[in-house]
């Protein structure tokens, strides 16, 4: 089913309900613009806010590269919510508010406040009449400029205001600059202080230990610095060995050479083997021995010439002895020149290895004491580096402090703006909003105070529904309508229901006896008995069975309705009586309703009650021709529509009492199984509406 949609009938009627419930909307919308009016005349206060740029820097005693700027955004950051928090400090506020005054009198006072101002007024302007931002909504930190905005309800008092508390800010930032500059300079003194103590017990340690070097100190020191001259000590070992092993190569040298001038007294001839450097010593043995080998030559020459006794010979002879005689002398000489040489040699090698002796001795004490006197040494220069970085630091704090005094942190740029308009919404607005908020809640009480329905049946239902799922007696009324008006004490109800107890007390199931005997009629001599679970049970398995025939015989009734149309057009007869015309099923408007009276119990009809329930009855040609002809007679609808005597047709009866499984037992289950059985079976095709059995209301009954 698709879902209902507006008509205009249904809109006219809405305005109509809403303008006969005018004086309501319309008291309700004067009365909030008359709330608003007076909140915007008497209580609300217009808000200026004076804004005023600033631009924060660090103090410039830094290195040279960055005098009065922040090394980081971090540190950038931290100043400017330092600046916030200095700004919402009761003391700068209380001496701004001090210097400008305190505010206009209140609604309730007479006279302007005097004396100083309370802590509500300090603490009303920290909480909402002071902000500290960044421009267009950055974040702090992000822009070295920020604004420190002011709130009041008078645009001079907001200036003045904040002209005020920017004065005091910079004079707290100043003492706190100041203290915070005699704190460091306190901690600075003490720690210069202690750097020197501790420089002073280093440097008497350093000094007795040079105190006992001596001579060596020059050496402990070269041993101890990174860059220096060296040990001298060393560099005198260094040579004094390079010495000795010079002595000592000579005096070898002087040893062989004496061994071999040894030998060449003996036997001349093995001159001529000496080294060349032992005759470059001694010419005159070189040129000796090269005139004894010349004079050797010559008399060996002569001596085979001649005759031993021949004189030539004997001259020869006698040359020969005198050169030898002449370099032995001269070999005697170098023996004593050589032994000189080996004699001094070893005298000298004997000084060296003293000296060395020596040397080494004075290295070894050096380096006893290297090791204490270079930790002494280094102690001394980081006492003293602390020292100079503390003098330093005292020397940057002093001059913070004498700097805090006479200069400010903060640059204030041009003058406190205020702007045109106040801040928040206008006092028309609040008029306006205000009566748009009473018209509303004037439409609110008018839809909880006036429920509206469209046509009596409520939306979204069609007149030929009218009749489903309602009472055989109700059905009357909905046929013309009139029964459906508005009543003071209840809606849609028949006269029977509205007659509080005029119909009798109601059953055990909360019923009227009239509606149970118009339900299912009671057989006379059958006991009333109370509804117990079971029955409860058995009725509501009949009820299932009953909706699913009600289903199966609408669906035969839209097919036989069509089945009908089509003969229609086809072959047109003569229209004919049809017992069940809207005429007889719906009486006019103006129809005489009945009597709101309990319906009689009507009797038990044999012929209907021994018919078991669902016992579909075949139909005759009288019967067919009826049906034929007020299908032909019926108004032609859209498929899917059906009209009040075609719900009438599906309207299943209720068993009887005395199927009730407390009333039988084995006859109730017999007529559910066969009811089951025959909703299962029962064929389709047309039916015979006009055989159906008749209910207490005179509604067809389709079981």
């Amino acid at each position: 089913m698709s879902a209902p949609q507006i008509t205009n009938r249904q809109l006219i009627k809405l305005l109509k309900t809403y303008w006969q419930w005018r004086w309501l909307w319309c008291a309700t919308t004067l009365l909030f613009g008359g709330l608003g009016f007076a909140y915007v005349t008497t209580v609300k206060e217009d808000t200026w806010t004076a804004s005023q740029g600033l631009i924060i820097r660090d103090e410039a005693h830094g290195a040279v590269m960055r005098l009065g700027r922040f090394s980081s955004q971090t540190e950038m950051k931290a100043a400017q919510e330092t600046v916030l928090e200095m700004a919402r400090n009761p003391q700068v506020l209380h001496s701004a508010l001090a210097t400008v005054g305190r505010g206009e009198p209140g609604f309730f006072d007479f006279d302007p406040p005097t004396g100083p101002p309370t802590q509500a007024e300090v603490e009303a302007l920290a909480d909402g009449g002071i902000e500290v931002r960044a421009p267009r909504g950055a974040e702090l930190g992000t822009t070295e400029v920020i604004y420190l905005d002011i709130t009041d309800s008078d645009p001079e008092r907001a200036r003045r205001l904040n002209t005020a508390v920017c004065d005091e800010l910079e004079k707290h930032m100043q003492e706190v600059r100041k203290v915070r500059a005699d704190g460091v300079i306190a901690e600075l003194e003490t720690a210069a202080v202690s750097a020197r103590e501790s420089l002073k017990e280093s440097t008497e340690k350093l000094k007795s230990i040079e105190a006992a070097s001596g001579a060596d100190l020059a050496d402990l020191r070269g041993l101890t610095e990174t860059v220096g001259s060296g040990s001298a000590n060393r560099a005198t070992l260094d040579a004094i060995e390079t010495d000795l092993r010079t002595v000592d190569s000579e005096r070898f040298k002087a040893t062989e050479q004496l061994k071999l001038v040894s030998n060449a007294f003996k036997d001349p001839t093995k001159l001529q083997a000496a080294p060349a450097q032992l005759l470059a010593g001694n010419p005159g043995l070189q040129k000796l021995g090269e005139g004894l080998s010349i004079a050797s030559i010559k008399a060996r020459e002569l001596e085979g010439r001649y005759t031993d006794q021949h004189p030539i010979v004997k001259a020869a002879q006698n040359t020969e002895l005198m050169i030898r005689k002449q370099l032995q002398d001269e070999l005697r000489v170098a023996v004593a020149n050589l032994e000189q040489s080996v004699t001094l040699a070893e005298q000298r090698i004997q000084q060296l290895e003293k000296e060395k002796a020596q040397l080494e001795r004075r290295l070894e004490s050096v380096a006893t004491v290297r090791a204490d006197y270079s930790n002494i040494a280094a102690e001394v220069r980081a006492r003293s580096e602390q020292v100079q970085l503390a003098d330093r630091e005292l020397a940057g704090a002093i001059a913070s402090r004498d700097a805090a005094m006479t200069s400010s942190l903060m640059t204030r740029l041009d003058q406190p703006l205020v702007g045109e308009h106040p801040e928040g919404p206008g006092k028309t607005a609040i008029i306006a909003a205000a009566c748009g908020a009473g018209l509303f809640f004037g439409a609110g009480l008018v839809f909880l105070l006036s429920p509206i329905e469209a046509g009596g049946g409520g939306f979204g239902r069609r007149a030929s529904d009218a009749g489903i799922g309602r009472r055989a007696s109700d059905q009357i009324r909905v046929a013309g309508q009139p029964g459906f008006e508005r009543r003071g004490d209840g809606f849609n109800r028949r006269a029977s229901d509205l007659g509080g107890n005029l119909a009798g007390p109601p059953d055990a199931g909360g019923r009227q006896p009239a509606d149970v005997a118009a339900a299912s009629p009671v057989t006379p001599d059958a006991p009333e008995m109370p509804d117990t679970t079971d029955a409860i049970a058995a009725r509501t398995d009949s009820t299932v069975t009953s909706i699913s025939a009600q289903v199966d015989r609408a669906h035969q009734i839209e097919q036989t309705t069509q089945v009908k149309r089509v003969a229609q057009e086809r072959k047109p007869t003569q229209p004919a009586a049809n017992p069940l015309s809207a005429a007889a099923q719906f009486p006019p408007a103006n129809a005489p309703v009945p009597a709101a009276s309990p319906l009689p119990r009507p009797a038990a009809n044999p012929a209907p009650a021994a018919k078991p329930m669902g016992t579909p009855k075949v139909a005759t040609s009288t019967d067919s021709a009826v049906q034929s002809t007020a299908w032909q007679t019926a108004p032609t609808r859209p498929r899917g529509e059906l009209s009040f005597a075609d719900h009438a047709n599906t309207i299943q009866s209720v068993p009887k009492s005395t199927d009730r499984p407390e009333h039988g037992g084995e006859k109730a289950a017999t007529n559910r199984s066969e009811k089951s059985t025959e909703s299962k079976q029962r064929p389709a095709g047309p039916i015979d509406i006009g055989s159906l059995p008749e209910t207490a209301s005179g509604i067809p009954s389709t079981s």
